[in-house]
């Protein structure tokens, strides 16, 4: 009768306790990871003036964005079931290349303005990222951050930095 039983154990349930718990550590690195960086984020965020939620000031969407991370890591970190998380690997590396090039992004908006770098990384997501084809991705990486800098600095009146393309286009 016991060969008849089919065996519904799966694949995690077959392996050694050992190898359950590396595998449970491997998992609670992204969300250990994710509890720094949003500690991080928020002291960062503490440095600039927060406000009120009523007139906020430049840190408070920061600073709340970064509290959240931080209690997710943390109940990612304090989980003891991992089943339904995904495994770090290759597709890990790919959110990391997009937090990479958000970094940049950061560090270039100010000095050289929105345009550039916002098509470079939407290029990149579009492409690298998204594999999209090579038409549709320059086509939308070159349009939507233009349309984006018009609506918000010319139409909306939300003066961004000194943009170097925009400059040139405009004449300004």
């Amino acid at each position: 009768m016991t060969d008849a039983v089919e065996d519904v154990r799966g694949p995690e349930q077959d392996r050694a306790p050992r190898e359950r718990r590396h595998l449970t550590a491997a998992r609670r690195i992204p969300a250990a990871v994710l509890l720094l960086l949003g500690a991080g984020a928020a002291f960062a965020a503490s440095q600039m003036k927060i406000g009120s939620p009523s007139v906020p000031g430049p840190g408070l969407w920061p600073l709340t964005v970064s509290v959240l991370l931080v209690l997710f890591g943390g109940l990612l970190v304090l989980t003891r079931d991992h089943e339904g998380q995904e495994r770090w690997g290759r597709n890990s590396l790919t959110v990391l290349g997009a937090v990479a090039s958000l970094a940049v992004f950061i560090v270039l908006f100010p000095r050289i303005g929105f345009t550039v770098p916002a098509i470079a990384m939407t290029l990149l997501w579009l492409k690298v990222f998204g594999r999209e084809r090579w038409t549709s991705a320059v086509l939308l990486a070159v349009a939507a951050p233009v349309l984006l800098y018009l609506l918000f600095d010319e139409f909306l009146g939300v003066r961004l930095p000194r943009d170097l393309l925009m400059s040139m286009i405009l004449g300004v």
